[in-house]
């Protein structure tokens, strides 16, 4: 926390200051895109994850849309 914590000092937005709900949280996450373990599965029963739901990803550049179609055609060939 203390890496990024005095980036935003000073932050405040409608009377919420973001430097004190960090402080307040029990985790932070420097990288909260990677820094989670993946999934043990990405099927349920009927239902299979894919694109930006099964990878982690930033939400720029049609990355999920785009992984979507490589997920898709993935599991189209192993059906």
């Amino acid at each position: 926390m203390e890496t990024f914590l005095p980036f935003y000092e000073g932050w405040e937005f409608d009377g919420v200051s973001v430097p004190d709900v960090l402080r307040a949280a029990d985790t932070a996450y420097e990288y909260p895109m990677v820094d989670r373990e993946p999934l043990d599965r990405w099927t349920h029963g009927r239902t299979t994850l894919i694109g930006d739901a099964a990878h982690a990803m930033y939400p720029i550049g049609s990355n999920g849309a785009t992984q979507s179609i490589v997920d898709a055609r993935s599991l189209a060939h192993a059906l």
